[in-house]
């Protein structure tokens, strides 16, 4: 299995084991860590209101859906 195949069938048993457990939300850089790409980025999505996800904003903190990333990482398998 290559390195990045690996990664990613973790990156998926995380994630299921998270929404398992009855998590719904993950910070930026837990979602940042699961689809491999720099919390920035994710602050530019939420910031411009462009990107991949929309964040979920509680108070002034940004969160993520488990499930909007685990289809997002669906997509690209």
């Amino acid at each position: 299995m290559s390195t990045q195949a690996h990664s990613l069938t973790e990156t998926t048993t995380e994630l299921e084991r998270l929404i398992a457990n009855g998590h719904s939300l993950a910070t930026t850089n837990q979602a940042a860590k699961f689809l491999e790409i720099k919390p920035q980025t994710l602050h530019k999505w939420a910031c411009y209101e462009k990107g991949a996800l929309k964040p979920v904003r509680i108070g002034g903190a940004l969160r993520w859906r488990l499930s909007d990333i685990a289809a997002l990482i669906a997509g690209r398998a």
